[in-house]
């Protein structure tokens, strides 16, 4: 609150804060109305610290219970953690949290809400795919029913090239993998001269033109 100030006639005046002050305060509020969001972003209120690739988050234990059978385990069983440690990367725990928190509930009634905040986001092919993996990891349900929609919906003969290259391999991603692998194999003509085609995995990229070379006329 502005300090109170004596005026020429003895009375109180009000000293006012700067324009600048009063916008950056409406921001701050602004960003409270987001509430998740601001939660994650600040970290106020947190209730549970959790460690991942050597950084601390300050989580609330009520969105991780909500979305991980992992978290509901280690956070409101017998032996409760309040300080527990996930095997994951730092930029892989960041994205699952930040799906947790703001990612959108799979079966909206617009579901398209899950693409545009995962754009927002800034999470592309590769990077989707190791938060799914996280996300099954820590049992987390909802994102991993996001990530799959979010690929459902992004997949083209430019993207397929990183979704194969993300889930090459690895046994939880076969449906990313068999998905990206069926539409490059059809559209294999589009990828004539493409540079990207290089990203791929060497086994990957034989197994793409083994698959366009047996295709039917």
């Amino acid at each position: 609150m502005a300090a109170a100030e004596l005026n020429d006639s003895g009375e109180d005046a009000l000293e006012l804060g700067s324009d600048e002050d009063e916008e950056e305060e409406e921001k701050d509020w602004a960003a409270m109305r987001n509430t998740e969001a601001w939660l994650y972003q600040s970290g106020e209120l947190s209730d549970v610290e959790v460690s991942a690739g050597g950084r601390v988050f300050r989580l609330h234990k009520f969105v991780l219970c909500r979305e991980s059978v992992w978290f509901r385990e280690n956070l409101m069983g017998p032996e409760q953690n309040e300080e527990p440690t996930v095997d994951l990367e730092e930029d892989d725990f960041d994205g699952l949290c930040q799906m947790m928190y703001v990612g959108g509930l799979f079966g909206e009634t617009f579901e398209d809400t899950v693409v545009a905040r995962m754009k927002e986001l800034g999470i592309l092919p590769e990077r989707c795919l190791r938060i799914c993996l996280a996300a099954m990891e820590l049992g987390c349900g909802q994102v991993v029913l996001c990530c799959e929609y979010f690929f459902d919906k992004m997949l083209d003969t430019n993207t397929a090239i990183f979704f194969l290259k993300g889930s090459w391999g690895i046994p939880g991603l076969k449906y990313f993998q068999a998905n990206a692998l069926a539409l490059m194999v059809k559209s294999f003509e589009n990828y004539l001269g493409d540079e990207n085609i290089g990203f791929l995995q060497v086994e990957a990229l034989c197994k793409v033109m083994k698959e366009a070379l047996q295709r039917k006329p």
